[in-house]
């Protein structure tokens, strides 16, 4: 019995091996720190594509400008001959009502 006991007691005394905490660490600041460069990376070309939007629309806005004068200048051609047309047009029934009037 006493062997038992002792068997027993060997047993108890033997430590199962385990990972070391520092293994563990080692580990999880591998992990941590490739996390970490990914999020420093897509933060980067996040602010990338920001800068690069502001520059496109700072370019577009000159564009939008120089078409939206030739449009002006365009309608206010039109209105130029729309004006001449109706003053034909009033000459022409000026000259039917006299006819008609003779």
């Amino acid at each position: 019995m006493e062997e038992n006991n002792m068997d027993m007691g060997n047993q108890e005394n033997q430590v199962t091996p385990k990972t070391t905490p520092s293994a563990e660490a080692a580990g999880q600041k591998s992990t941590g720190s490739i996390v970490g460069i990914i999020i420093v990376v897509i933060i980067i070309i996040l602010g990338g594509f920001y800068f690069w939007g502001q520059k496109l629309d700072t370019n577009g806005v000159d564009e939008a400008t120089t078409s939206e004068e030739e449009v002006v200048a365009g309608l206010e051609a039109d209105l130029a001959e729309v004006d001449a047309t109706a003053a034909e047009l009033e000459a022409d029934l000026a000259g039917i009502e006299d006819e008609l009037a003779q």
